[in-house]
């Protein structure tokens, strides 16, 4: 009788890690006077269940006793459903339902079932903390009470009006292409 092969699994995954040919045990061999030999499970993780072959995309696993695929994403990017961030799966079985694949292919994305879009409300919001930003520079650079007091009527009004279309924002600024409005030359 030849020597049964024993195939050995992951103890957490179930996945196929190799296999071996069973030992033989001597003295029960001798006693017995045929060949007899050590039975799998020497480590917990064996069985002599033959495994399904290789296949594109899954692991092969022992489960529950029996040999399985198991999906295999591990590896791949997938990108959170909740807020874009990129993530890599690293076990096996499904993508979780709140992951996709697609990768985001727009600024400030959302989510919307199927596919991704531009969140309106999130390039509104970056649009007025860019604009925060410009005026704060302005009225702490340009506008502050020692240069204002030197300047003439025309750079006065030339600022004021820039400082208005900096307020006037985000509703009279395209979200999608946002168009400055120019900044006075000092």
């Amino acid at each position: 009788m030849d020597a049964p092969k024993i195939y050995s699994y992951d103890e957490k995954t179930g996945e196929i890690r190799g296999n071996r040919f069973a030992q033989l045990d001597p003295l029960t061999s001798q006693i017995e006077g045929r060949s007899v030999y050590f039975p799998p499970g020497s480590t917990s993780c064996e069985t002599i269940d033959e495994p399904l072959a290789a296949k594109d995309g899954y692991a092969v696993c022992f489960i529950n006793g029996a040999w399985l695929y198991m999906e295999d994403f591990r590896g791949t990017e997938v990108y959170s459903k909740t807020n874009a961030l990129p993530c890599i799966i690293e076990d096996l079985g499904q993508i979780p339902d709140e992951y996709t694949i697609k990768a985001p292919d727009c600024a400030c994305p959302i989510w919307d079932g199927e596919k991704w879009k531009v969140n309106l409300e999130q390039k509104l919001s970056m649009i007025r903390i860019e604009r925060d930003r410009r005026l704060d520079e302005t009225d702490l650079k340009y506008c502050n009470a020692e240069r204002w007091s030197q300047m003439s009527a025309d750079d006065k009004a030339a600022w004021s009006e820039y400082k208005q279309a900096l307020r006037d924002l985000p509703e009279t600024i395209d979200p999608n292409n946002p168009v400055w409005p120019d900044r006075p030359v000092i």
